[in-house]
């Protein structure tokens, strides 16, 4: 079996719950709904404070990001963890 998750979407931040740096990300669904408007999937990746520091200081809200990744239950609830994260838009480098 292969356990693996592909997900594009725009950067919403970091934060730390339980002792662990969480990547939010929002994704816009395919289809709009009966009001015309594109409704938005937020989801949240486990990430480690090195993918976190560099991920603070190439992204600004709004960035888009490409996470390869994996899904895993603890305690009954889904969990997904970033393992890759590629930025695919992100802050231009000042020289």
């Amino acid at each position: 079996m292969l356990n693996m998750l592909i997900i594009v979407g725009r950067y919403k931040g970091l934060i730390e719950e339980d002792n662990q740096v969480i990547l939010k990300i929002e994704i816009p669904k395919n289809e709009k709904n009966k009001d015309g408007i594109y409704e938005i999937d937020r989801l949240k990746f486990i990430v480690s404070e090195e993918k976190a520091k560099l991920i603070s200081e190439h992204c600004e809200l709004g960035s888009i990001l490409g996470i390869k990744g994996q899904l895993s239950s603890i305690n009954d609830e889904m969990i997904a963890f970033a393992n890759k994260i590629t930025f695919l838009s992100s802050k231009e480098i000042s020289k």
